[in-house]
C-alpha cells in the first residue's frame, strides 16, 4: 500500500549481484528466454567444471530467487565485490534460511529459522524438489542442510567465478541501460505520479489508485458455467515453435491461432472457449492481450490432470499443440484440431479423428467454424476405440516372447479397431488441411 504523496518510498536500484543470478536463471531455463539464446550459446564456452556447478545449484535460481541476492531498499548502490561480500557476511542461519526457500517455501516466517534446517520433514521435501533437477542438485541441497556455512560459501564462490568468467563484461554493457531506465522512471513519476507509472509496467500488475494499493496479479476465471446449449472449445497452446516470432517479423503462430479463436468467439457467442494458460510469459502475454476481454473466453490457471480430463470429456472440440491431448481425445470421442504443420502422432489423423490445421488464422477459424456448426463427436460412451491401440500391448508382447522361445503359439497380427479413414465420411475427409494431403 502506497499513498499518492509517498513517491520517495518507492526505491529503484541496479544490482550487479542480482543481474548475475538472473543471468544464471536464463542458463537454467534457456527455452523460456528466446531473446537470450545468443548469450546461452556463448556460455557453452564456459569451463566444464563451472558449467557443472551452475547446473548443480540451479535449484536456487531456476524458478525463483532467494531474497538474500536482492538489493536493499535504501543505501548507495554497490559494486559486485561489495554485494558479494555482504552476502558472505550474512549470518549463516539467515543466508541458509533464504537459500532453502526455492525448494521449500517456508513463507518467510523468521521464527522458524532456527528449527527449519533441523526438521526431517523440511529436509525430505526440499531434497525431493532438488533431486528433480538431477543427482548433483540433490547432493548440493543435502549440503545446505548438513553444512550450511560451506554451502553459502559454495554459492558465493560460484557467483564469483561466473562473474569473472563471463558476466563482468556483460554488466559493463547493461549497467548504462539500467541507469537510463531508472532515470526515465523518475521522470515519469515526477510528471504523472506513482500509479499511472505502475499501471504501465505490465499487464500482470494490479493497480488500485482509489485504495492506494498495487501488486502482482494474473487474472483468471474461477467458475465456467456450462449448459447443453453452450458448445465447449477447450484449448492447450504453449509450444515454443508457436510462440516464437518469425525472423522476418509479423505475428507469431500463437498470435495467429489466438486471432482465430477471438474471431470464432465473436461469431459464436453461445460457445465457451476455455483456455488453461501455461505460466510461460511468452504464452501469458499474447493470450491475455488478444483474448482477455471476451466474455465467452475463459482464461484459467493450469489445471491438475483429473479436472482437465473432465473438461476434455465435456468438450465439443479441442484446439491444441500438445502431444498428450492428441492421444487422449480419441478415446473420449472428442475431435482434435492440431495447431501444427506436422505431428508425431499421425495415427489419429489418418483415422480421421484428429485434424492437422496448422497455425494460419483463416484455416484455424474455418476448422473451428465447421466443428461448431456441425459438432462431430464420435457416438458412444468412453473409453472408445483408439487408433493408438486397445491397452493390451503387454499381453501381446508376452505371447510374442513365448512364441520366440518356442513356448507358445504365434500370436495374430494386431490391427487397430479404427483403420485409416474408417471414422470419416467423405465430407470429413475433406476437412484435412495438412500440407500435402488431399481430400
Amino acid at each position: 500500500m502506497l499513498a499518492p504523496d509517498q513517491e520517495d518510498a518507492l526505491a529503484f536500484a541496479s544490482s550487479p549481484l542480482l543481474e548475475t543470478v538472473l543471468s544464471l536463471h536464463v542458463l537454467a531455463e534457456p527455452r523460456h528466454h528466446a531473446l537470450q539464446h545468443g548469450w546461452v550459446r556463448a556460455m557453452r564456452r564456459l569451463p566444464a567444471p563451472l558449467r557443472r556447478e551452475i547446473a548443480a545449484l540451479s535449484f536456487l535460481y531456476r524458478y525463483t530467487l532467494p531474497n538474500c541476492v536482492l538489493p536493499a531498499a535504501s543505501g548507495a548502490d554497490d559494486d559486485f565485490a561489495g554485494e558479494l561480500a555482504a552476502l558472505r557476511a550474512l549470518p549463516t542461519d539467515v543466508a541458509a534460511f533464504e537459500l532453502v526457500r526455492p525448494i521449500f517455501d517456508h513463507g518467510g516466517k523468521s521464527h522458524s529459522r532456527r528449527t527449519l534446517l533441523a526438521s526431517p520433514e523440511v529436509r525430505a521435501r526440499a531434497l525431493k524438489n532438488a533431486r528433480a533437477e538431477g543427482r548433483d542438485a540433490g547432493r548440493a541441497a543435502a549440503q545446505l542442510f548438513d553444512d550450511p556455512a560451506a554451502f553459502v560459501e559454495r554459492f558465493a564462490r560460484l557467483l564469483d567465478q561466473y562473474w569473472e568468467a563471463a558476466f563482468a563484461a556483460e554488466w559493463g554493457r547493461i549497467e548504462p541501460l539500467l541507469a537510463n531506465g531508472i532515470a526515465d522512471a523518475g521522470r515519469r513519476i515526477a510528471a504523472d505520479g506513482i500509479y499511472p507509472f505502475l499501471a504501465g509496467l505490465a499487464p500482470a500488475l494490479r493497480v488500485e489508485p482509489a485504495t492506494h494499493r498495487f501488486g502482482l496479479d494474473i487474472p483468471h476465471d474461477h467458475v465456467v458455467r456450462l449448459s447443453p446449449g453452450n458448445p465447449l472449445v477447450l484449448m492447450t497452446l504453449h509450444r515454443r515453435e508457436n510462440w516464437m516470432r518469425p525472423p522476418a517479423g509479423g505475428p507469431s503462430p500463437l498470435e495467429e491461432v489466438l486471432g482465430a479463436v477471438l474471431a470464432a468467439a465473436e461469431e459464436f457467442p453461445e460457445a465457451r472457449f476455455v483456455y488453461p494458460v501455461h505460466p510461460n510469459p511468452n504464452v501469458q502475454e499474447p493470450a491475455r492481450r488478444i483474448l482477455g476481454n471476451r466474455p465467452n473466453v475463459h482464461l484459467l490457471e493450469p489445471l491438475s490432470y483429473l479436472p482437465f480430463v473432465d473438461l476434455l470429456a465435456r468438450s465439443t472440440v479441442v484446439l491444441t499443440d500438445s502431444g498428450g491431448v492428441q492421444e487422449e481425445c480419441p478415446s473420449l470421442g472428442v475431435p482434435v484440431l492440431v495447431t501444427r504443420k506436422t505431428t508425431e502422432r499421425p495415427e489419429a489423423v489418418e483415422a480421421g479423428v484428429n485434424f492437422l490445421v496448422g497455425t494460419d488464422r483463416d484455416e484455424v477459424l474455418a476448422a473451428l467454424r465447421r466443428h461448431l456448426q456441425q459438432p462431430s463427436r464420435r457416438p458412444g460412451s468412453p473409453p472408445l476405440s483408439s487408433p493408438y491401440g486397445d491397452g493390451r500391448a503387454g499381453d501381446r508382447i508376452r505371447r510374442a516372447v513365448l512364441y520366440r522361445l518356442g513356448l507358445g503359439e504365434r500370436p495374430g497380427e494386431f490391427k487397430p479397431v479404427i483403420q485409416p479413414g474408417s471414422a470419416l465420411s467423405s465430407a470429413r475427409r475433406g476437412e484435412r488441411v495438412a500440407e500435402g494431403e488431399s481430400s
